[in-house]
């Protein structure tokens, strides 16, 4: 049932401007690669799960490892839903105004 599969992204922002923080967050994306996690962007990872249910454990794992330091909010997507996102890229792009983007 592809309900319930579906991804689990991880995006943050965090510190990094004395050794501190930069610790805690080199720490956190050392934590959640070795749960699985990949890089989508410099700050957003994510991961497939077969059963998002499954991505519970790994959640809980990740708020661990936080350091109550900077923000981080998850986004849960089933593959109907995930399928949905839409893709924009370079020359597609065309902006009419600061709010309006044409593509």
């Amino acid at each position: 049932m592809s309900e319930h599969k579906g991804y689990l992204f991880i995006l943050f922002d965090m510190p990094s401007a004395n050794k501190k923080d930069k610790k805690a967050y080199l720490k956190f994306i050392k934590n959640i690669k070795a749960m699985g996690f990949m890089m989508a962007l410099e700050s957003s990872y994510y991961k497939y799960y077969d059963n998002l249910n499954n991505s519970i454990y790994d959640l809980n794992k990740a708020k661990l490892s936080i350091n109550n330091i900077g923000s981080v909010f998850v986004l849960k997507y089933t593959l109907n839903e995930f399928e949905k996102i839409e893709y924009l890229s370079g020359p597609k792009l065309q902006r009419l105004d600061n709010n309006i983007i044409l593509y």
